[in-house]
């Protein structure tokens, strides 16, 4: 969904429905900065009424996610999520792009 390593690779990340039973395939550790990140202000400001469908895939090693759900006018919202070093030198899930697409 947006570059050509991600397109490669899909077939083998796993497809939530539910955060739910995709925050526990992330290390405890980590687990915290990932639902916030879930629940970002860039989410809330791209989910309107009307829109369906919200899925996560997560990729193997559990180092990248990318949330997407379909928007009330047939585009798709997409946003990527990746465990990066913070500046305290901890792992963090960060956002690494936002973009609405016609088509994923």
């Amino acid at each position: 969904m947006g570059s050509d390593d991600d397109k490669e690779n899909l077939s083998e990340w796993k497809l939530f429905y539910s955060l739910e039973h995709a925050k526990h395939q992330i290390p405890r550790k980590e687990r915290s900065s990932f639902i916030d990140l879930y629940y970002s202000d860039t989410r809330r400001t791209l989910l309107e009424n009307g829109d369906t469908l919200p899925a996560l895939l997560l990729n193997p090693d559990h180092s990248k996610a990318i949330q997407f759900w379909e928007k009330h006018d047939g585009t798709y919202a997409i946003i990527t999520m990746e465990k990066q070093l913070d500046e305290d030198g901890k792992r963090k899930w960060l956002e690494s792009g936002t973009q609405i697409v016609n088509k994923p």
